[in-house]
Parts: structure tokens; sequence; C-alpha cells
């Protein structure tokens, strides 16, 4: 049972930074691949690809300022309004 809340633990402290990684590649991918497809639609190579490029890096950039600026969560166990509940039954 500790061994599980070690792991619990260790995976609330790594869900920022995976949470970070993924939207910077997604964002990025998305903005490049609509870019690239807008291009080969348009022919307009390569301003759309450029243009989702800063896009992706925008989002990117607002992604890590919302990350940055979270307040981190409290603990569910820690919630104090549950343990009076359970004094009050008798």
């Amino acid at each position: 049972m500790d061994k599980d809340n070690k792991n619990d633990e260790g995976f609330r402290q790594i869900a920022p930074y995976w949470v970070l990684g993924s939207n910077i590649a997604g964002y990025m991918v998305v903005g490049m691949a609509g870019g690239y497809y807008l291009d080969n639609y348009l022919s307009t190579s390569p301003w759309f690809l450029l243009f989702g490029s800063f896009l992706g890096m925008f989002g990117s950039f607002i992604s890590i300022i919302n990350i940055a600026t979270r307040k981190p969560h409290k603990p569910s166990g820690s919630n104090s309004e549950s343990k009076k509940g359970d004094q009050k039954g008798g």
C-alpha cells in the first residue's frame, strides 16, 4: 500500500511536465501540419507552413504561461470537511 502511494505521488509530481511536453508537441504538429496541407491545397508554399509554425509556437507559449501560473491542487485526502462529517455520526 505504501508503494502505491509513492507511485501516485511521483505521477502527480511529473504530471505538469508531461502535460507541458505534450502540449508543445501537439501545438507544433497541428500548426505545421495544417500549414503544410494548406500550402499544398492552395500552392502557396511555404507561407502557411510558416504561419502554422508561428501559430504553434504562440500556442505553446500560452500553454507554458498557463501551466507556470497554475496553483497546485490540494491532495484529496486532506479534506477536513469529510473528517468532520465522520465525527457527527452519533
